[in-house]
């Protein structure tokens, strides 16, 4: 079991490492800049529903997220997508869609010893 406190770090430092702004992943939450922060201070917990679209948006399983060595993520960031300039909202949320896709197929493929 993780307290709040060590989920809440590890959303921040993922979201660091991933070079986001608390106001770009908001945006593509949809959610304010306010409760992002309250999420990585421990002031709120962060919903099941929310740590999973999280993990989608940063190209990790669940799992991933709250049990990856930050240090192999530091030098494997997934988030291509978020340093171009013009893209639209309904394009981030297709492209956190097809990365939860790919990610499912590849482990389908690991599993599968294939």
């Amino acid at each position: 079991m993780y307290s709040l406190m060590e989920v809440a770090d590890r959303v921040k430092s993922v979201r660091e490492i991933n070079k986001m702004t608390q106001e770009s992943l908001a945006e593509v939450l949809c959610i304010s800049r306010e409760l992002i922060s309250f999420y990585e201070t421990g002031k709120r917990a962060i919903p099941l529903l929310v740590l999973q679209k999280l993990a989608d948006i940063f190209g990790l399983s669940l799992a991933e997220l709250l049990e990856l060595d930050l240090s192999t993520l530091k030098t494997q960031s997934r988030l291509v997508w978020f340093r171009a300039n013009a893209i639209e909202e309904n394009d981030r949320m297709q492209l956190t869609e097809f990365n939860r896709i790919i990610r499912n197929y590849l482990k389908m493929q690991r599993l599968s010893g294939k």
